[in-house]
């Protein structure tokens, strides 16, 4: 495992992932854990979650495996939608709690302007606050 976490802190964070989706972490997938890098592991289940989000998934976990093993990634439009709709969940909650004051979309994502008037991508200052 190639990865800034360490493979107990990759382990617990796809737990949590699979289990806010109905699937169990099994042994095949913690194995693959071991082997692959953490950026293949995301790729994964962001291909997951849109796979689900479709619907008609009648094996997850075996999904999760070949999507690991064969490195797939999520559809680049699928994960702007996604984000989009997340962002606009968020950024009302932000911008009453004084996280953001402005956002701007471009074409490598949204933006989002801090009180400090420091423009930071969504991705990275999403994590920072979680909306409740």
């Amino acid at each position: 495992m190639k990865s800034g976490k360490s493979l107990v802190e990759l382990a617990n964070t796809v737990d949590i992932t699979l289990q806010s989706l109905g699937i169990e972490l099994n042994s095949t997938i913690e194995n693959l854990l071991e082997i692959y890098p953490e950026s293949t592991i995301d790729n994964a289940l962001a291909s997951l979650k849109e796979a689900i989000a479709k619907g008609n998934l009648a094996n997850p976990s075996g999904f999760l495996v070949r999507a690991i093993k064969n490195g797939w990634k999520p559809n680049p439009q699928h994960q702007k939608a996604v984000e989009l709709a997340e962002f606009n969940e968020w950024f009302p909650k932000a911008k009453r709690a004084g996280v953001a004051i402005a956002s701007m979309a471009t074409e490598s994502g949204i933006l989002v302007c801090t009180p400090e008037q420091q423009w930071v991508k969504f991705a990275d200052i999403r994590p920072k606050y979680r909306s409740k």
